[in-house]
This record gives C-alpha cells, sequence and structure tokens, in this order.
C-alpha cells in the first residue's frame, strides 16, 4: 500500500484513493462542458509518482517529525512522460494535442513550467529525461494498485475525441469570416490547458482538504437543495419591496423588467449600458438568476472593480436572495500565495494552501483583480478556480476598469468563455469601452438591452447633475476651494486620484467645523463599511456642513448621494462615476453639479493609466469648450463618451494593448500563444510539441496592478482577536476552525503594494504569523481615521483596482 496522506489523528490515505478521488472531482468540474474524460485522465495521473517506496518513506517520516527536504521525491514527472511516451507520436496532430495537454495538466498541478523558457529548454523534454528508471517503477506500481493501462488506453481514446470537438467549437461560428492568426490559436489551446490544470489542482486540493478534516467524499458539487427557483422568487419579493412613485424608481423597475426579459437569450457575450444609478446591480442580477435557470447554468460570478462596490453589492445581492450561505464574497486571499511547497505534507501550517476559495459556490461576489489572476496568474490558488467560471453567468461590473495593457489577453480569454466553457459574459458600464477597436476583439453579441429610443428616454430620467471643469489648482489651494463651495451646499464629496491627496485634504478640513469622513483602500472592508453608515446617519440628519474625502473607493457602486461632487481631473469614465454620487435619487429639485478641478503639482509620472486618461479628458475639455454644441451641451453623453475614448486610444502606443514584459523584452500575449522563444527549442529538440507557451514566464511577470499587491491581516475591532485565535495551537491541529477564521479575517485585511510592504517590515510595522504564511500589521500602525499608515510617503500609489 503506498501512501498519499497521513491526517492528524493518524489516517492514511492510499494514493489509489487519493487519485480516483481527485480523478472524480476534476471530471465533475468539466462534465458539462464535455471535457470530463480529459479531466478524468489527468487526475487519475497526477500522483502516479507517489506509487514508490521513496514516497511513503517521505510521508511517514515527515509525519513522524523527522526533517524532509521538499521537493526530494519528485511525484509529478512519472505520469506526464508515461503519457508523452505512450500517446504523443509527434504527428502535432489532435492527439498529439491532447497527450501535451494531459502530461502538462499532470506536470504543473503544483506549479506552472515553462513549455519553453528563454533559453530554449523544453519543460516537457526535462521531464521526460530527468528520472526514467523512477518513474518507469512507480508507474508500473500505479498500474498494479489503481488503473491498468489498457483501461487508460480507453479513457484517452475518449478524451482525444473531446479535445477535437471542443477545438473544432472554439473556431467555428465567429471565426469562418475572420482570419485568424496562429498566435490566436495557440492562445486558446493554452486557455484549455489552464482549463484542464485547474480542474486537477481543485479536485487535488478538494480531496486533500476533505481527507485532513474528515469529510466524506460527495458528487455534489454545490450546496445541497439549491434552486435558482428559490433565488428567483426571493428575487421578485425583494424588488417589489422597492416600489416607489419617483420618476427614478419607476425606471429602475421598468429597467429591471427588461433585464430579466432578455435573460430569454442564449449563452453569448452581451453589453448593458445603463445609466449610473439605474439600479445595475439588481437588474443584472435578474438577469443572470433568470438566464441560469433557463439555461442550467452552475454558477453566477459578479466582478466588482472596487471593494467598495464589492463590499454594498455584496450585501445587497444577500437580502436580493434570501439566503447569505449561498453567496461567497472573496476579495483577498489573506495567505500570501506562494508554491513554493511542492508537497502537502503533515507539517501543520503547511496545509495553509488548502484553506484559499475555490470559488465554489452558486453566487460569488470578487474583485476584477481576483479574476484577472484567475485568468492569467501564476499561482496554483489563483488557476484553481478557472474551472469553476464553466457553466457560468459572469457580470463584469465597470467593465471599462480592465487595465489598458491586458486589453488583449482580456478580450480573448472573454471569447474563450463563451465558446468553450458555455459561460456568458455581462459586460456593464455605462461607459462601455470601444472593443471593436482593438487588435483582438471580443464577439459581443449585436443584441441590445434598450433601443436607442429608450436608451435616449431613460437617460433623460437619470439626468440629475451636471459636469463642469473649475479650473488648475494646486493641492494646498484646494482645500479653500473646497470651503468656498460649502458656502452653497450642505453636503460635498471629493474623489481625489491618490491616498495621499485624499489624507492631506482630510487633516486640512478638519480643522474647520466640519462634520468630515475619509474613505480608501487603506481601510479594511470592516473599517469602510463602518465609516460608510456613519456617514450616512449624518447626510441624514443634515445639521451640519458634511464632507467626505475620498479615493476611487467610493466613485461606484456605493449607495450614497450628495449635493454636490468635486472630482480631481481623471478620466471621462471615472467622472461620470463620481457624477453618479451626485444628486443619486433626484432629491434636490434643481441640476446639481460635479466640479472637475485639474491638480498641477500632481505627479502621475508612474501611473501610467491615470495619466493617459487624464491627458485625454484634458484634450476633450479643450474640444467641448470651442464645441459644446457638438456634445449636446453635455459632458457625459455618448458623444462625449465616444469622443473621449477616440483620443484615449489614439495615444496608445503600438500594440499596448499586448502587456509587455520589460523582465523578458516581450509581449505576454506572444508568450501565451505562439511563442518566439521556441525557434530556440526547435534547434535543440525539433518540433515535436504543439505546446510552447511559456506559461511560467509569463504568470510570474503578470500583475493587473502596476505593483504586485499583498493582503496584510489588520488589528481592527474584531482583527486583534482573530490575530491572536491564528497564533494559537489549535490551528495547528483544526483545519475546519482555521478555514474560519480565515474567512473571518478577510474583513479585516487590507491589500498593500509589495514594495509599500517590504519597506514596512524594515520599520518593524509588520510581522508574519500561521507559518510565515500570513502577515500582520502592528496596532500602532493602523488608525481609526485613515487606515493603514505609512511612515513613507506614497507618492506613486492609486487605487484603480483593489485586490
Amino acid at each position: 500500500m503506498y501512501i498519499a496522506h497521513i491526517n492528524d489523528n493518524g489516517k492514511c490515505q492510499t494514493c489509489t484513493e487519493h487519485c480516483i478521488e481527485t480523478a472524480k472531482f476534476a471530471k465533475n468540474k468539466l462534465i458539462n462542458i464535455n471535457l470530463g474524460n480529459v479531466a478524468y485522465m489527468a487526475g487519475i495521473l497526477h500522483d502516479a509518482g507517489k506509487f514508490s517506496d521513496d514516497f511513503k518513506k517521505y510521508i511517514i517520516d515527515a509525519y513522524n517529525g523527522l526533517p524532509v527536504k521538499k521537493g526530494s521525491v519528485i511525484h509529478t514527472f512519472s505520469g506526464c512522460s508515461f503519457v508523452l511516451k505512450n500517446y504523443h507520436e509527434n504527428n502535432l496532430d489532435f492527439k498529439d494535442v491532447t497527450s501535451e495537454i494531459i502530461a502538462y495538466a499532470i506536470a504543473a498541478h503544483h506549479g506552472l513550467f515553462d513549455c519553453v523558457d528563454e533559453d530554449g529548454n523544453n519543460g516537457f523534454e526535462h521531464r521526460l529525461n530527468k528520472q526514467p528508471e523512477y518513474d518507469e517503477k512507480s508507474m508500473n506500481s500505479f498500474f498494479d494498485e489503481c488503473v491498468g493501462k489498457e483501461e487508460l488506453d480507453k479513457i484517452f481514446n475518449t478524451a482525444v475525441y473531446e479535445i477535437k470537438d471542443k477545438i473544432s467549437i472554439i473556431f467555428d461560428e465567429e471565426y469562418k469570416n475572420v482570419e485568424v492568426e496562429n498566435n490566436t490559436k495557440c492562445f486558446y489551446i493554452g486557455l484549455l490547458t489552464r482549463l484542464i490544470l485547474s480542474a486537477i489542482i481543485d479536485g487535488d486540493r478538494t480531496d486533500t482538504y476533505n481527507f485532513m478534516a474528515g469529510i466524506e467524499y460527495s458528487n455534489v458539487e454545490l450546496i445541497d437543495g439549491f434552486k435558482w427557483e428559490t433565488c428567483i422568487g426571493n428575487l421578485e419579493k425583494y424588488i417589489d419591496s422597492k416600489n416607489g412613485e419617483s420618476p427614478i424608481k419607476k425606471a429602475r423597475r421598468e429597467l429591471s423588467f427588461l433585464c430579466n426579459t432578455f435573460s430569454d437569450n442564449i449563452t453569448d457575450i452581451y453589453q448593458m449600458k445603463l445609466p449610473t444609478g439605474a439600479g445595475k446591480t439588481l437588474s443584472g442580477l435578474r438577469f443572470a438568476i433568470n438566464h441560469a435557470k433557463k439555461n442550467n447554468k452552475k454558477r453566477i460570478f459578479y466582478i466588482a472593480p472596487l471593494i467598495s462596490i464589492l463590499e454594498q453589492n455584496s450585501r445587497i445581492i444577500k437580502e436580493a436572495v434570501g439566503n447569505s450561505e449561498i453567496v461567497l464574497e472573496h476579495h483577498s486571499n489573506v495567505i500570501i500565495d506562494d508554491d513554493n511547497c511542492t508537497e502537502i505534507i503533515n507539517e501543520g501550517y503547511n496545509n495553509s494552501h488548502l484553506l484559499t476559495d475555490n470559488w465554489n459556490a452558486p453566487i460569488v461576489v470578487t474583485t476584477l483583480v481576483q479574476f484577472l489572476n484567475t485568468l492569467f496568474g501564476e499561482k496554483t490558488s489563483q488557476i484553481r478556480r478557472f474551472s469553476s467560471l464553466v457553466d457560468s453567468v459572469v457580470i463584469i461590473d465597470e467593465v471599462q476598469t480592465v487595465p489598458w495593457k491586458m486589453l488583449s489577453l482580456f478580450n480573448i480569454a472573454m471569447n474563450f468563455l463563451k465558446k468553450a466553457c458555455n459561460t456568458t459574459i455581462l459586460l456593464c458600464s455605462a461607459t462601455q469601452p470601444s472593443f471593436d477597436k482593438m487588435d483582438y476583439k471580443i464577439f459581443v453579441s449585436d443584441k441590445k438591452f434598450l433601443s436607442n429610443e429608450q436608451d435616449a428616454h431613460y437617460a433623460k430620467i437619470f439626468k440629475r447633475s451636471e459636469i463642469v471643469f473649475d479650473g488648475n489648482y494646486r493641492l494646498s489651494e484646494i482645500p479653500d476651494y473646497i470651503i468656498s463651495l460649502l458656502q452653497k451646499t450642505n453636503n460635498l464629496l471629493v474623489v481625489c486620484n491618490k491616498k495621499t491627496q485624499a489624507e492631506f485634504l482630510y487633516k486640512a478640513l478638519n480643522q474647520n467645523n466640519l462634520v468630515i469622513f475619509h474613505l480608501s483602500a487603506s481601510m479594511c472592508m470592516e473599517h469602510r463599511e463602518n465609516v460608510l453608515k456613519d456617514l450616512n446617519l449624518a447626510l441624514f440628519n443634515n445639521n451640519n456642513k458634511v464632507v467626505c474625502v475620498s479615493t476611487q473607493v467610493i466613485e461606484a457602486g456605493v449607495d450614497i448621494s450628495f449635493e454636490t461632487v468635486v472630482r480631481f481631473e481623471s478620466g471621462l469614465d471615472s467622472i461620470i462615476q463620481s457624477n453618479g454620487r451626485c444628486n443619486r435619487n433626484g432629491e434636490l429639485d434643481y441640476i446639481s453639479k460635479t466640479h472637475i478641478v485639474r491638480c498641477m503639482d500632481e505627479d502621475l509620472t508612474k501611473l501610467e493609466d491615470i495619466r493617459c486618461a487624464k491627458n485625454a479628458m484634458t484634450e476633450l475639455i479643450e474640444i467641448y469648450n470651442n464645441e459644446k454644441e457638438l456634445f449636446d451641451n453635455d459632458l457625459s453623453t455618448d458623444k462625449s463618451i465616444e469622443k473621449y475614448y477616440e483620443g484615449l486610444y489614439s495615444s496608445f502606443s503600438e500594440k499596448k494593448t499586448y502587456y509587455y514584459s520589460s523582465k523578458y523584452d516581450d509581449y505576454l500575449l506572444y508568450m501565451l500563444s505562439d511563442n518566439k522563444w521556441k525557434s530556440k527549442s526547435e534547434s535543440k529538440n525539433g518540433n515535436r510539441y504543439f505546446l510552447n507557451q511559456s506559461f511560467k514566464s509569463a504568470g510570474s511577470c503578470f500583475e493587473p496592478l502596476d505593483c504586485e499587491n499583498i493582503s496584510v491581516l489588520v488589528p481592527y475591532k474584531k482583527g486583534k482577536l482573530l490575530i491572536n485565535s491564528l497564533c494559537s495551537e489549535k490551528t495547528k491541529f483544526n483545519i475546519r476552525y482555521t478555514k474560519k477564521l480565515i474567512d473571518e479575517s478577510k474583513r479585516y485585511s487590507v491589500s498593500i503594494m509589495k514594495y509599500q510592504a517590504e519597506k514596512m517590515m524594515q520599520q518593524g510595522a509588520l510581522y508574519r504569523i500561521f507559518n510565515d504564511s500570513i502577515l500582520v500589521l502592528r496596532n500602532e500602525f493602523y488608525s481609526n481615521e485613515i487606515g493603514v499608515i505609512n511612515r513613507k510617503e506614497e507618492s506613486d500609489e492609486c487605487n484603480i483596482l483593489i485586490l
């Protein structure tokens, strides 16, 4: 008997049990899209290298506390080399492609590798030649104890048909009249490989967690008794409870009904363009739930660009569906992603990577950064979630916030999700980007939620404020400017581009007789929600002048209304979102104003996206001031938005949207498709393989933000108790208890930039717990007014996307 794991009670899980259960889990993830046998084949072979006396000794020694060297027994090569030796015939046909996809998923389930690296070394050749004797011996034991070769042959032959059919579907329909470049095809095959790998990682970790926690295997992937019909009934009751007779409330109900009707459409990619304040969350949810029921979808994903949107909309979604247990809220990892642990063994905290989210819930609310990392990130904890997107409805709110450097990657991935994964995509924004202007386009359906007449009609109803440009100011001059505006208004919102600006204004204005609030991503979720509650109460009482100084965390998805808004100049899309917080529900009997101010001493040299957007807005304002009638005398019309994007895209350098990596002097788009490094490999090994992607190298470069972010647990209120609990002995022996603490800790975590974390470590502001896998902020570095305190000036920090 060969051993895969030993739990805290000393019970052993055999390698045969683990491989079979992992294969079952993986198959169930992809069976609905006809890739079940591909996933099963990879799953059954993923730990074939554990069928050896060497690994058995390794796992027993680890359990007994003896020193073991992680990775000293390499178990991921055996199944990979078996598949390539037995099924790969160097014909570059569907059989070869299938064998490569399965072999890669087996070999990469503890970490990505490059099929071809920058030196031309081939990852498959390395795995074939590294330890052939060990691999052959372990495979013989695998055949004796787990599955025979004849049965594997049958599974593989079925897998070939599945891959062939899937590739045919991917390149069908839209592509009949489009010249598809070879690198685009390769990119899709790379995503298909990632999908299979994702199912294996999830199956492996799910089965391991279940064994360690003492949970019996279940074929039910989602919550028992869950039905979309129940959600629909609860949602309809919730919407009915929001009845009102104001024109805006009536319009919201009408738009919600139109979105419900639109849900009859088939799986596709749709654009939902509704005015700010039109109730996109409930309308989109109504579409998604009804569409999920009619099309038998597994899950609904709501993707938010900012944590502030996620916070409020998650609460609304939970209330609307009437069951908070079916809604998973995932905005930060708490546990630092680390793929250095090559084996799951019994060393207490080394099980920490079993505790990361796998998006296994009917409704998942997460951030755009988490979503993009799932599509392109390097860590296995990120890749694991990819297969959960299968057979789902994905709502991407404020889609214009997708960073420009990755638009091409994003666009191709959206097409893949639709074609290969049977996933419906809903792109939501009041300022829809011009996806058809990209080199690599999203194939968006030509069916629209609203006709042109309806669009114009509702635009008039939701016209509650106007955007005006108020000129140039230095940051030091803006407090006096705000005080002057407060002579004519009772409350005012200021939205800044940077945290340092918001902190400066908060401190400067706090010296006046004002009720003042501060919001930024330096605060944990629980902290921001408490501030918003106090802010709403202050606005309701209306006894004093109320000011809120915020970063972009407030500019979308937060149901709050101010009489006046001041927005630091940025992109028109951001300005329109801030404008949506102005007279939001039509409370005033006049058109209120959102004032744009240009901060002259603002340093955006390291923030290229914001700088380009601001420059495009400056250009638009100049054109608008000279010819206002061309834009219907309104900076927020479709004509203004179209002109803004025209100017923005014209500023892009060639291939700006391909995601350039300075480290490798190459574009990630190419590294993940028809890799130019393959020419070096071909000179060494010949043209043997279809997969030539540099998955690991590209993943190591991928950062949705301009700088890598790290989650830090902060000592805000209950956060202090959670920190103490995570340091307790109980976490070493009770994995269920530990997972509960990790889930609760998400509300008390803040994402900070990696370079900032390194500086704060030097200052002694941060320390590590949970076997160094969780970063914790010391008490003196967290303020109940502004959140995380960084003693170093944050001159190049922004809040475009938050983890």
